[in-house]
């Protein structure tokens, strides 16, 4: 029965939070104006960092930048895997790599998981970098990684 009523409550505030989504996102661009990606309408977006975003209940945080104008994509992820070791690879194709990794600073009781993605499109490399409380669970965050891209 306790799953039950877990299972309810999950499902409760998944719908909202997918509801807030659908009634018109929030569209977050980096500085340059170059890349973005959509969160719900009552994210906080970072006043002097335009690019970073964070849920109402700070669980979440995206951060979204352009990886350098001319960049080949082959190298962003050379680059990334250096500075970021992969964990688990989520996607690798010639368009988007999107995979888990470890921050440094976390214990090994840290209940933070993180996501590194690079998208090619339009001539330009996006990359993102999301934070997120693993309890939470991934669905909202993956829906967020599908809206990361160059803008038009």
């Amino acid at each position: 029965m306790k799953y039950l009523a877990y299972a309810a409550i999950f499902i409760a505030a998944y719908s909202v939070s997918a509801r807030k989504m659908h009634n018109g996102p929030k569209i977050v661009t980096d500085s340059s104006k170059t890349c973005q990606y959509a969160v719900a309408r009552d994210w906080t977006q970072d006043s002097v960092r335009t690019g970073v975003s964070s849920s109402p209940d700070n669980e979440v945080t995206v951060v979204v930048q352009e990886a350098g104008h001319g960049q080949l994509f082959e190298d962003v992820k050379k680059n990334a895997r250096l500075k970021m070791s992969p964990l688990k690879i989520i996607q690798d194709t010639d368009k988007r790599y999107w995979y888990v990794y470890r921050e440094l600073a976390d214990g090994d009781d840290s209940p933070d998981t993180h996501w590194y993605v690079a998208v090619l499109g339009n001539g330009h490399v996006c990359t993102a970098q999301i934070t997120f409380k693993s309890a939470i669970g991934d669905s909202l965050i993956r829906r967020i990684v599908q809206t990361i891209k160059p803008v038009k």
